[in-house]
């Protein structure tokens, strides 16, 4: 999400300036998206264990079919956009719209987890605190 913020950043900063920087921010913008797809395959990662551990054997065929029908709905979505924004002095709205969009959806995935765990961060055992322990002496 940090990558896909700076990219909307360095995008929107040289979207109305000479053709060098518009090329320059356009490339930008790729570069940062290109990042960006990290993190996404962290949240699909996420996402497929939260299916498998919530979700019973029976139900994951049709759990993952009506994942995908949502996928394809809000893909469409996403060429309605480039329908709608054709132009290209109009190509900052669909680029702003998928961003917000990327952040709605890790806001929803915040509150689940922070609901479902009662915190966010989940420290692994060598970053705890251990209790005192007595040191034994020689």
């Amino acid at each position: 999400m940090v990558f896909l913020a700076a990219g909307l950043s360095w995008f929107l900063a040289g979207f109305d300036g000479a053709p060098a920087e518009r090329a320059a921010s356009a490339t930008g913008l790729a570069v940062c998206v290109a990042c960006s797809r990290l993190g996404l395959w962290g949240y699909d990662f996420c996402a497929q264990i939260i299916v498998q551990d919530e979700v019973e054997a029976d139900y994951r065929g049709t759990f993952s079919a009506v994942e995908a029908a949502f996928q394809n709905l809000f893909e469409l979505l996403s060429f309605a956009t480039t329908i709608v924004f054709s132009r290209p002095d109009q190509f900052r709205w669909p680029v702003i719209i998928s961003v917000v969009a990327v952040y709605i959806a890790g806001g929803l995935y915040t509150f689940f987890v922070r609901r479902r765990r009662g915190h966010l961060f989940h420290a692994p055992p060598c970053l705890r605190a251990k209790p005192d322990r007595p040191v034994a002496l020689p």
